[in-house]
């Protein structure tokens, strides 16, 4: 399954990545091997900054510089506590993540560059003091996806998906296809999203349908499109406000302990489908609880 790892940062080798970019720029994707070679590095000099921050915490001659500093300001001296306490628990979060992301950036995958990619998005601005116009960068969230590799069964079978196409278009002579292949392969185009799955899918698919020998790589660099048109043909993204509104409807369906099919929200139509898959799962709640049981006691057998 594809993890995800997000945390908020207001360190500066991060932030510099905005400098690169026009300044309405609210997002910076990385995702080539050579990107996330140079994050590795801007991680070795986030974790040293942390590191130092968290030392300096420790030293008791910054402790009362911190508590004096405090004091001028009429904090009181338990105040003071607690908020260094919270700081030095923000900063050990933040270098745990830190340390996490180093470590995805150093796992070694088959299909470097397809299996992982780290989103950098502004989220908050500080206006420039001398010119309203202006603002200053002083936050981003880091999110971080992995994983999700295509199995070998489901290599298997987009490869056979593409091999009984052939034969469905071509049933009376399924090699016809492959005798143009010397030329076709020039006009032959799949398209695919970004998703690292989708473009390995679409590779096997095209190892299967075209009867090709040989790793996946090569043709997935040579016959698998994924350019600004292939996404252009892709459904516009759901907002996530509305993407928000689903999840809680369907939490709410799952613990309920009502029957699905007395519901109007789980059955508005009365399609027959949608009714009897209602009324084979019944009450939500109780078959969730009676499936978590079933699992213990297979897995303790």
């Amino acid at each position: 399954p594809k993890e995800k790892l997000k945390f908020k940062t207001k360190l500066a080798p991060i932030l510099a990545y905005f400098d690169r970019v026009p300044a309405d720029t609210a997002e910076v994707k990385l995702k080539t091997p050579d990107e996330m070679a140079r994050l590795r590095q801007c991680l070795e000099t986030c974790t040293t900054i942390l590191e130092t921050q968290l030392a300096d915490m420790s030293d008791p001659d910054a402790v009362l510089g911190l508590v004096r500093q405090f004091s001028e300001e009429g904090i009181e001296e338990g105040t003071v506590g607690k908020k260094q306490r919270d700081k030095r628990e923000a900063l050990r979060e933040e270098l745990k993540d830190i340390e996490l992301l180093t470590q995805v950036l150093d796992m070694k995958d088959r299909f470097s560059g397809l299996e992982r990619k780290v989103q950098i998005k502004a989220t908050k601005w500080k206006q420039s003091k001398n010119d309203e116009s202006l603002r200053k960068l002083v936050q981003v969230q880091v999110v971080a996806k992995w994983g999700g590799e295509l199995t070998v069964n489901g290599l298997a079978q987009a490869k056979e998906l593409g091999y009984r196409l052939r034969h469905d278009l071509y049933p009376n002579d399924p090699t016809g296809l492959l005798r143009l292949h010397s030329s076709f392969r020039h006009d032959f185009k799949i398209y695919s999203s970004q998703e690292g799955r989708c473009q390995i899918t679409a590779a096997a698919f095209t190892k299967g349908f075209l009867d090709l020998d040989g790793d996946i790589i090569p043709i997935l660099v040579s016959l698998v499109t994924r350019e600004s048109y292939a996404r252009g043909l892709l459904d516009e993204p759901i907002p996530k406000k509305e993407r928000d509104a689903v999840k809680q409807k369907i939490e709410s369906l799952l613990l309920s302990d009502e029957a699905l099919s007395m519901s109007e929200s789980a059955c508005p139509t009365d399609h027959a489908g949608l009714t009897e898959a209602a009324q084979r799962i019944g009450r939500p709640l109780r078959l969730l609880h009676m499936i978590r049981q079933l699992s213990f006691e297979y897995i303790q057998k």
